[in-house]
């Protein structure tokens, strides 16, 4: 099928979804052509495109739509949403693993800040990487190839490592807590 001058494809096509009520189109680029919205006898001017008739029909209508059905020109209404459909949506069962990592990732930064807005304490960053640790190790039980990962991981427990030996060496108490609280073992006992 031709199209118009000026009038995309993807143009005509949201206009043939409006008219039959499938779609409203609210951005200006994919607005309702006017040949396809004008309707034969409502006083609308003639458009870009009218439709050809043959030499010896007497219709005569130029500014016919090009469907020739007056109802399929008009967009019909938007529909309400169906709740239980919204609701669906916006549940956690419909949200990917790493929405779901993200949010585990706030909670684990609000359950360990010292102060409201704390997100660089050693205890924060101790439980973050716990947490990616624990996230990247079930990835790699599934993908046991995925060398590059596998590296990454060996880079995040030897940052926890780092970090909890500092918090070992400058506050036993809250090391003792954070180990307690993660179910980490205590590679630093005193002796």
């Amino acid at each position: 099928m031709a199209t118009a001058k000026g009038v995309s494809r993807v143009g005509l096509a949201c206009a043939r979804l409006a008219a039959r009520g499938h779609l409203q189109c609210t951005d200006a680029s994919m607005a309702v052509p006017a040949f396809m919205s004008t309707a034969a006898g409502d006083g609308a001017t003639p458009t870009a495109r009218t439709t050809h008739t043959p030499k010896g029909s007497g219709s005569g209508s130029a500014g016919a739509s090009p469907t020739g059905n007056k109802a399929t020109s008009r967009a019909a209404p938007l529909r309400e949403p169906k709740l239980d459909l919204v609701q669906k949506y916006l549940s956690d069962e419909s949200k990917t693993s790493a929405d779901l990592f993200r949010e585990k990732l706030t909670e684990t930064r609000l359950q360990f800040a010292r102060d409201p807005g704390d997100s660089g304490s050693v205890e924060v960053q101790v439980a973050l990487l716990t947490e990616r640790i624990k996230y990247l190790s079930g990835h790699l039980r599934e993908h046991k190839k995925d060398y590059s990962s596998r590296r990454g991981l060996f880079g995040w427990l030897s940052q926890r490592k780092r970090l909890l030996k500092y918090l070992h060496r400058t506050d036993y108490d809250s090391y003792q807590k954070l180990i307690k609280d993660l179910g980490l073992k205590d590679a630093f006992h005193q002796q």
